[in-house]
């Protein structure tokens, strides 16, 4: 992946948790970025949401805003799975 095209990917995930906080705040479980290393590279920390939201490694991106689904076909190396407290 070129610089440009990870800053791109960089910048629409830390969008995509800011949406995603902002919209399920009453918050039933916690985003978990792994492996760990990914979450410090992205600058990204553990949100609160409601919904369950996946970040398949290898295959398709997919997660909930607003009740509607977002697809992205993207190879991605880690995972970002919400896990119910």
């Amino acid at each position: 992946m070129s610089a440009g095209a990870w800053d791109k990917l960089r910048t629409d995930i830390r969008r995509l948790l800011v949406l995603l906080t902002a919209a399920c705040d009453l918050g039933s479980g916690r985003v978990e970025l792994q492996p760990d290393s990914w979450a410090r590279e992205l600058g990204i920390t553990a949100g609160r949401v409601d919904e369950c939201v996946e970040f398949l490694a290898g295959g398709d991106l997919a997660y909930w805003v607003a009740g509607s689904v977002e697809t992205y076909a993207v190879q991605l190396p880690f995972e970002l799975r919400c896990v119910t407290t």
